[in-house]
């Protein structure tokens, strides 16, 4: 009787002892992987707003040298070598857009810049030979080098824009870049032929015309951060 009761008695814990008892709650499921946390994009800063100076401007207090005049156009100079100040102070970086026409003559008209490096002058149409850029850099002017050529055409607009930052100073017209030159380390000053001392009369932004009557109608400039 009791050889009969053994198999049914084993037969049970057998099992018992191949069978895995999950809890209720265990979860089965594979674990999810961490994702990354996306980049959050860069937004870089929109330009400042442009500025305009001719409203500010007075023309007989501020001419530096030829006659202007100010008139629903905008300011014109005569046939002289003529310079009007439009800024005494101007922060490192910032941009210069004017809008000029030369009404008669062959020569220069001009943005001045002062910088750490110096007071420099960007012709357009210099030495009546179309040379253009930044002059004076190590005491050379255009003719010795970094000019690009650009002829004016009188009676016709252009847009000059002028970016100057502490090492370079960018010079586009109508849209259109046509050179960047690097002034850091060098020593810029102005032409002969203009007669200025930048150091008698410091002033940190100008205009003018080499005996080329000019018509500016539109200055403006922003900063850059």
């Amino acid at each position: 009787l009791l050889l009969l009761l053994i198999p049914v008695a084993v037969v049970p814990l057998y099992f018992l002892t191949q069978v895995k008892i999950i809890p209720q709650f265990e979860s089965t499921s594979i674990p999810k992987t961490p994702q990354p946390i996306p980049d959050v994009p860069k937004v870089t800063p929109a330009p400042e707003v442009w500025k305009n100076l001719l409203p500010d401007i007075d023309a007989s207090r501020q001419r530096m040298s030829g006659n202007w005049i100010t008139t629903p156009e905008g300011l014109i100079s005569d046939n002289q070598i003529c310079i009007l100040q439009l800024a005494d102070e101007m922060p490192e970086s910032y941009d210069v857009r004017v809008s000029f026409t030369r009404l008669y003559g062959q020569y220069s008209v001009f943005l001045f810049v002062k910088t750490p490096q110096g007071t420099a002058s960007i012709d357009i149409d210099g030495w009546g030979k179309g040379l253009s850029g930044v002059q004076t850099i190590d005491g050379r002017d255009l003719r010795q080098g970094n000019a690009f050529t650009h002829i004016l055409e009188n009676n016709r607009t252009y847009e000059l824009q002028v970016e100057i930052r502490p090492d370079t100073i960018s010079i586009s017209i109508d849209g259109v870049h046509k050179i960047t030159t690097s002034i850091k380390g060098r020593t810029l000053g102005l032409p002969s032929p203009l007669n200025w001392n930048p150091a008698e009369q410091p002033v940190a932004l100008a205009i003018g015309s080499y005996q080329s009557a000019t018509r500016f109608s539109a200055i403006e400039w922003r900063p850059i951060e």
